[in-house]
């Protein structure tokens, strides 16, 4: 028995002289027999009341006992030793309750605590568990199925086909390519009823590569819990294993390092290692392997500027594993500014980038479908210029990519204006627009004459799905752009026109919205009356210019399209035709394009849509693009200008009309007052638009003048990041243990000392996907760290980090980290010695017999039992008795 409140039971003596004094003084009528008992029951029933307050409980032996079977499924199991571990279980007496958990990266309990006769081995189980062995016999069986297909063999393809999808979404589930033993053993520990006799079982090879086991096994062993083993039989193979790169995580341009790659095999014979540097091979060796490790070093390897990866890959005819055969590793390498200048007209090119050569600077000229791809790519430079290149010419992924350049790993972009520039290009609303500095289009428009658009659309079947959406967007994005006065009409078509918005102002924004939305894809292809109806409808406006946007993705029926076209532009109003995707007739629409005096556009990107919508609506409205001369004025001193005379500046003839935005430097302006020259922080880099542009076309005066080369290249110079000054110099280092990458910079000034106290701003990156912030604290004297998960394989993970001392930048980093794969590939055998340890701490056992696994040694326990509510009870029913006693009286009349 166990009393929590102890000292309450005395007041049991008190209690028993207060009820004797109070038994004399009330109940003297009596018998002493009476009496006595009144006093005894009364006395009970305060013994039983405060025996319920002090918590009462007794202590009995509590024979119940639990056994959970934990088993390894991850990827580092060979089949052989999960199919032996499976038949151990199976072979497991019954007795006391066994229940079953299975894990890898996580851990799934899948059979709960139960006798283990009343297991029900379903076959969804036995593929998770034995899922190697079952994929290959279930994949070779559908093989055969889908061979032999006839209509009664239909529910087994389906049938074998779920399958191999379960097993995939249960390895996708529980992260095959991870072990986390002690995410297993803690649900081991919280599986467990408390007072049982506990034993677990782990049938694994040992080798963990998340977690810490040893602090999951301290904690089971404070309760009671034994971990018995049984180690996987691996069995010896031929193994080839390209365990690590080893190369510096940044040099010098021309400064020559050696790229080290480390294999392992478990066998002596010949093999090949090919190389690759940026996904192009650079060098294919025949190697004669050694059991053990080898070391293949390149030698003395030296590489212009920007972030280079280096892959190697090493192949042998004996080998198991194809996983492990691959390593990987980053290199940056540091050297003079590098500026990437992609022109839309590259006749063009040749006046800016001699200006900025003159000014000593590395220019690379790209035409405009030249653009980067790969934000590694982008990262060779620092800074980007983009001149006169439209939005269609540039993917969704590119504009991000350049975004994540600029506003996230702190680089430099400058656009220059032109005719495809700024809103003109098509760049409203775009990943780009959000890091310029300027707003398109400009609330403050020019004074032009009204416009009335027409949008002409193909609702035909084929347009279903994504297509119609991104034509609706692209419709209500083109009125988005009209001046309020501006009227605007859509006609829809598929075998008839169907009037959508009559002839309306563009103000009634809601109006246009909710009839465009209304648009819905359906029936055939006929355009001439659509085309037709627009244009009768448009020849009653009286604004100055009238534009229709046809768009179609097919053929059309019936014929006279380039009269009706040219009977239009002949009534002076234009036709632009797009033509998406490869079943549109884009023969028919250029044609009608040309006849009608607009533009032909093809596009196979839907995305591209909008672009091309609001791009010519702009060019349309002939509000967005002044071409007179115009006078620059300085509006506010910047590092850009200083030192350039703008009185002697010649006229610039022609802009495109945008609007800074509230935080940017607005440093030259039109005569007007528009902006010429914007600079702005985005994020962390910094991005400058010029609004007219660096050709013979606005700009031809200037080409000559003194002030045009130093204008360029103070202008580079302030976007670049201040890594790229060498205002400080920092050495980086990457390491990768037990799956935490730890990045350090060594930063010290140019003459060698320490710098301590500097603000670290670091953000990471899996992939182009931005993660958030790292701390990168200061560890010691000028040495700084930040740590983080590596969580997906095979991805570059980059740490942009901007350093500032007292409020200042000094300084900014890219570093850069990538591995190939799960450090689970890389076991070779089973760490019996580690899981001797974890038993012997927790008094297990190594291979226990079936018999042996299943019978306790251990001392049984004592389980408590709460007993206050029945002493409250008993109270309770003894209480009528006294009451009984008191009011019954011998002799006394009924």
């Amino acid at each position: 028995m166990e009393i929590d409140h102890p000292i309450l039971l005395l007041l049991v003596v008190p209690a028993g002289f207060f009820l004797w004094l109070a038994a004399r003084k009330n109940y003297a009528h009596l018998g002493p027999r009476q009496r006595t008992l009144s006093i005894a029951i009364r006395l009970a029933v305060v013994l039983f009341l405060l025996a319920s307050l002090s918590d009462v409980s007794l202590l009995l032996a509590h024979r119940d006992e639990s056994i959970l079977l934990l088993l390894d499924v991850s990827d580092s199991m060979p089949p052989e030793a999960v199919g032996e571990a499976w038949e151990t279980i199976a072979e497991l007496p019954s007795g006391p309750k066994i229940g079953l958990i299975l894990f890898a990266g996580e851990a799934r309990l899948a059979i709960p605590l139960q006798e283990k006769d009343k297991w029900e081995i379903e076959e969804d189980l036995e593929d998770r568990i034995l899922h190697s062995t079952r994929k290959e016999e279930l994949e070779q069986e559908l093989q055969a199925a889908e061979r032999e297909f006839a209509g009664e063999g239909r529910e087994k393809i389906v049938s074998l086909r779920e399958r191999l999808e379960a097993i995939r979404k249960f390895r996708e589930e529980i992260r095959g390519d991870e072990t986390d033993l002690e995410q297993a053993l803690m649900l081991a520990r919280g599986v467990f009823p408390e007072n049982d006799r506990k034993r677990t079982i782990l049938f694994t090879d040992g080798v963990a590569t998340q977690g810490e086991a040893n602090r999951e096994v301290s904690l089971l062993k404070d309760i009671g819990v034994t971990v018995d083993v049984f180690p996987a039989g691996i069995p010896d193979r031929d193994e080839v294993v390209a365990r690590r790169m080893r190369l510096p995580s940044q040099v010098k341009k021309k400064q020559p390092f050696d790229v080290d790659v480390i294999i392992e095999s478990t066998f002596d014979g010949p093999s090949q290692l090919a190389v690759y540097r940026n996904k192009f091979l650079v060098s294919r060796l025949a190697l004669d392997l050694k059991v053990g490790t080898n070391q293949v070093t390149l030698p003395k390897i030296s590489l212009e500027e920007g972030f280079h990866e280096f892959e190697a890959v090493v192949s042998g005819t004996r080998d198991t594993s194809p996983e492990n055969n691959v390593t990987k590793g980053v290199v940056l390498v540091r050297g003079e500014p590098r500026i990437l200048y992609v022109e839309g007209e590259e006749k063009q090119s040749r006046y800016l980038a001699e200006a900025l050569r003159l000014e000593d600077m590395n220019v690379e000229v790209r035409p405009s479908f030249g653009f980067p791809t790969d934000l590694n790519e982008l990262l060779h430079y620092d800074v980007v210029i983009l001149s006169d290149v439209p939005a269609t010419e540039l993917t969704e992924h590119q504009m991000r990519i350049l975004r994540s350049y600029v506003r996230d790993l702190g680089c430099g972009f400058i656009m220059l204006g032109g005719e495809d520039s700024f809103g003109l290009g098509g760049y409203y609303r775009t990943p780009v627009e959000e890091i310029l500095p300027v707003k398109m289009p400009a609330k403050k428009q020019i004074e032009k004459p009204n416009l009335t658009l027409y949008m002409v659309l193909d609702r035909s079947g084929s347009m279903g799905g994504q297509k119609i959406q991104l034509a609706k967007e692209a419709a209500i994005a083109a009125t988005e752009v009209l001046k309020p006065q501006d009227m605007v009409g859509v006609v829809a078509f598929d075998s008839f026109a169907h009037v959508v918005l009559e002839l309306t102002r563009a103000r009634e924004k809601q109006t246009i919205v909710d009839s465009i939305s209304q648009i819905v894809a359906g029936g055939g292809t006929h355009i001439y009356p659509a085309l037709k109806h627009a244009y009768e409808d448009m020849r009653a406006s009286n604004t100055k210019l009238k534009h229709v946007i046809l768009l179609s993705d097919g053929i059309s029926e019936g014929f006279g399209y380039e009269d009706l076209a040219r009977e239009m532009f002949e009534d002076d109003i234009t036709l632009t035709t797009v033509a998406i995707g490869q079943g549109a007739d884009e023969d028919l629409l250029s044609r009608m394009a040309e006849a009608g005096g607009g533009r032909y556009y093809f596009t196979s990107d839907f995305s591209h849509i909008p672009k091309i919508f609001t791009k010519e609506t702009l060019k349309a409205s002939k509000s967005m693009m002044v071409e007179e001369p115009i006078e620059v004025i300085v509006n506010m001193d910047d590092e850009i200008i200083r030192g350039i005379d703008f009185e002697t500046a010649p006229y610039l003839l022609g802009y495109v009309v945008t609007e800074a935005k509230p935080t940017a430097r607005l440093i030259l302006a039109s005569d007007r007052g528009e902006p010429i020259l914007v600079r702005w922080q985005a994020g962390l880099g910094k991005t400058i638009a010029f609004t007219s542009d660096a050709k013979t076309r606005w700009a031809s005066d200037w080409l000559d003048w003194e002030g045009f080369s130093k204008l360029w290249a103070q202008a580079v110079r302030s976007v670049m990041g201040t890594g790229s000054q060498n205002l400080v110099q920092s050495r980086a280092e990457i390491r990768l243990t037990g799956g935490i990458v730890r990045a350090s910079l060594d930063v010290s000034d140019l003459s060698g000392r320490y710098i301590d106290g500097i603000e670290n701003e670091a953000i990471l990156f899996e992939g182009e996907v931005k993660k958030g912030r790292i701390p990168m604290p200061q560890v010691a004297p000028g040495l700084y760290e930040a740590s983080f998960p590596l969580g997906e394989y095979g991805t570059f993970y980059r740490l942009a980090v901007r350093q500032s001392l007292e409020g200042e930048e000094i300084n900014q980093q890219t570093l850069a980290v990538i591995e190939p794969y799960s450090p689970e590939y890389r076991a070779q055998g089973t760490d019996r010695p580690f899981l001797e340890r974890m038993a012997a701490e927790t008094g297990g056992e190594i291979e226990p017999t079936p018999e042996e696994a299943v019978t306790f040694t251990t001392p049984i326990p004592t389980a408590r039992y709460l007993i206050w509510h029945w002493a409250l009870i008993a109270a309770l029913l003894l209480y009528p008795f006294d009451i009984a006693i008191r009011r019954f009286r011998p002799g006394a009349p009924a």
